[in-house]
């Protein structure tokens, strides 16, 4: 064979090497996923992302086609969870996390975490948090006003427990005490129920909690003082919001999933595809419903959008309260 001969089959055959490892990573793409996804829950087990997010999961497995395995990382009002998903996960699809606003558009103004709002790519929003004041029924407060008025007359009594600190439950307790004049303690747990759970052992005189609170409030265990998402709740219709009480402000919030950035287009638009028909499963439609909440889908590009809005209000409003992290 002459060397010409030689020469032109080792380009043929370098040739044909590039093309086949150059297809890989399309074929990758094109094959995902092709193992389990893990999903992380920035909250404690029980919560009501926690559950939103289990039942959201069994029908999107089906479109996928593999499970997607729930891994619970609290603490720091969603900042841990969140700050392993955008700074130790790989942007391949394989690892997400459920979001929700604050851990992004109020938690980077606060303090020092680990990412920034641009560090994540929404998959899509499936619902709105539904959230609200809760005493205990034997409390001497029958009426938001009551306890109101209790915390102005006497300050530095009252504590009150959230999901952490920078949540959308702190700032709205934090912004009726401006707005009041109240000196109150904050309590920052890492989650609903376990704030909840120091109310119904006395620990706190009030929480500003999410939908777990409502089957205390069912069970007449805790009284529900009033809600503060804008709108009156279907499942307490005799409930004040607090639209009604104070004006225009109100928690706004969309629950949703996020990768890290960096994620390949194909791959965002497969995950979206999966998780929207999954909102329209009667399995989650059914959960929502029992927990008095919406169940919708908005595309990844609108809840980016809405996010850089949210954020742009935050600003403003930790500005007002003290709160706002000056940066360097």
């Amino acid at each position: 064979m002459s060397n010409s001969t030689k020469i032109r089959k080792c380009f043929i055959t370098l040739i044909v090497m590039t093309i086949v490892v150059l297809s890989f990573p399309s074929q990758s793409k094109a094959d995902f996923p092709d193992r389990p996804i893990n999903l992380i829950v920035p909250f404690s087990p029980g919560g009501m992302v926690d559950l939103l997010i289990r039942v959201l999961a069994k029908p999107a497995e089906k479109q996928l086609g593999q499970p997607l395995v729930i891994q619970n990382k609290e603490g720091g009002g969603g900042s841990v969870g969140l700050g392993f998903l955008a700074t130790v996960a790989k942007p391949d699809g394989y690892t997400l996390g459920a979001s929700i606003p604050s851990i992004f558009t109020v938690a980077p103004q606060m303090r020092e975490v680990p990412y920034k709002l641009e560090d994540f790519a929404p998959i899509l929003g499936y619902t709105t948090g539904a959230l609200g004041i809760c005493v205990k029924p034997d409390s001497s407060w029958k009426t938001y006003e009551e306890f109101i008025d209790y915390a102005k007359k006497n300050p530095g009594v009252v504590s009150y427990g959230t999901p952490g600190t920078g949540t959308l439950n702190h700032l709205a307790m934090e912004w009726l005490g401006k707005r009041h004049g109240i000196n109150w303690t904050h309590i920052p747990f890492k989650g609903n129920i376990p704030s909840i759970t120091a109310l119904l052992g006395g620990h706190l005189q009030a929480v500003h909690a999410a939908t777990e609170a409502f089957p205390y409030v069912d069970s007449g265990k805790l009284r529900l003082l009033i809600v503060t998402t804008g709108r009156r709740l279907e499942r307490f219709p005799n409930i004040p919001d607090i639209r009604e009480k104070e004006g225009g402000y109100y928690v706004k919030s969309v629950l949703g999933l996020v990768a890290p950035r960096g994620v390949p287009k194909p791959v965002l638009q497969k995950l979206e595809a999966a998780f929207k028909k999954a909102t329209e499963d009667q399995s989650f439609i059914q959960v929502c419903n029992n927990m008095g909440l919406p169940a919708f889908y908005i595309s990844g590009e609108e809840c980016a959008k809405i996010y850089k809005e949210l954020a742009g209000e935050y600003t403003i409003l930790l500005k007002e309260l003290g709160l706002y992290m000056k940066k360097p």
